[in-house]
């Protein structure tokens, strides 16, 4: 398959976050589109023989998974993420910037 545009990401959900509307605007134009996640693991995985680091030692994944079950909490969910902005987002209401 002949491709137009190929994502090449560091992380998971690189490609999502930082390109997602153009890729979905370039698919919708007819474009073809294939994304490479150019990482083995980024967080703990028990089976790993990879050198630990900072992000991949198991306290570090419950010290994350405590705090996105709170932030769950504050609004109703099992789990959720906080993303932080420099400046005001300037919207009345979060659903008008889906």
């Amino acid at each position: 398959m002949k491709l137009d545009i190929l994502a090449i990401s560091a992380h998971p959900d690189d490609v999502e976050v930082a390109a997602g509307g153009t890729l979905l605007h370039h698919v919708a134009l007819g474009k073809k589109f294939e994304a490479i996640r150019a990482y083995k693991s980024q967080f703990y995985q028990p089976d790993c023989t990879d050198p630990e680091t900072p992000i991949s030692c198991p306290s570090f994944f419950e010290a994350l998974r405590g705090r996105n079950a709170m932030l769950g909490r504050q609004i109703g969910v099992e789990y959720a993420e906080a993303f932080s902005v420099a400046g005001v987002v300037g919207v009345r209401d979060l659903f008008d910037l889906i």
